[in-house]
């Protein structure tokens, strides 16, 4: 509140009072502030002069401008506090879930923003920190309105599963999708993700099956499994050959997925939920 903030002026009479033999409370009395306000004024921005503490009024106000322009910069992290924030982004987590992950466990709070002016300072001294940020993706278009194209008969929609499903509270139902590599090959994987906990599941596929679960143009109504596949293209870019992929490879890139904290979980990993739900 702007009433807690010292002026130069009332560090002035703060010094004066001082000079004249007031207590802290009856100096906080005089200028109407709290004495606790007076006294951490007094030990904040006291400074050594012929060997002892001095309260001066020009000097306190001194300290107080560096400190605000200190703080309007940004606050300032150690060395092994970026180096933390630098092995989380290794692990391919993006800078929300490293930001979230000190800060739950009790280590440092700092901000996602604050991590990527880090990696933007790192890449214009070149560093190649930026290369361990994910591939940004544009979203595609929503289609409304009725769809045109021919239904399938005996088609189960989406829309008919029970209604208790949609409100994530019981786990054990799933959303299953496959996902592409190059346009003109069978290959491709197959996810399965846990509606409740997020946790995923990954094969490989020789090749695609012929499934209809949602709506043509509506992959917000798998949104579980929509969200998933986009974390999964961070490892196998649209447009590239899935031809050489392992099922090997498909199980690690499911147990970095499974591992990561989730912002939409309050930065719990999908493998602690699923052994609590």
């Amino acid at each position: 509140m702007m009433h807690n903030q010292l002026t130069s002026e009332v560090r002035y009479t703060i010094s004066r009072l001082r000079m004249t033999g007031h207590s802290v409370t009856s100096t906080g009395e005089i200028l109407g502030r709290h004495r606790s306000t007076i006294h951490r004024e007094i030990q904040r921005n006291s400074v050594v002069q012929c060997g002892r503490w001095t309260y001066s009024p020009s000097k306190a106000q001194k300290k107080r401008n560096r400190r605000s322009r200190w703080t309007r910069r940004g606050r300032q992290y150690a060395d092994w506090q970026y180096s933390r924030v630098q092995t989380l982004l290794r692990q391919q987590w993006s800078p929300q879930q490293v930001a979230g992950t000190p800060k739950k466990q009790g280590e440092f709070a700092i901000s996602f923003q604050t991590i990527y002016r880090h990696v933007r300072r790192d890449w214009k001294s070149g560093g190649q920190l930026w290369r361990e940020l994910r591939h940004r993706y544009k979203r595609r278009k929503r289609h409304y309105g009725l769809e045109r194209r021919g239904r399938l008969r005996g088609k189960r929609m989406i829309d008919e599963r029970p209604a208790h499903v949609e409100t994530r509270q019981q786990a054990g139902h799933w959303e299953i999708d496959t996902v592409k590599g190059a346009g003109w090959e069978k290959p491709c994987i197959v996810t399965l993700v846990e509606r409740v906990s997020g946790y995923v599941l990954i094969g490989k596929l020789p090749n695609g099956t012929t499934v209809y679960f949602a709506r043509p143009h509506h992959p917000w109504e798998r949104g579980s499994n929509e969200n998933t596949n986009g974390l999964i293209r961070q490892y196998s870019p649209k447009g590239v050959s899935m031809a050489g992929l392992t099922q090997r490879q498909c199980d690690a890139i499911a147990h970095k997925l499974n591992t990561r904290p989730r912002k939409r979980y309050g930065y719990d990993r999908p493998k602690q939920r699923l052994r609590n739900c």
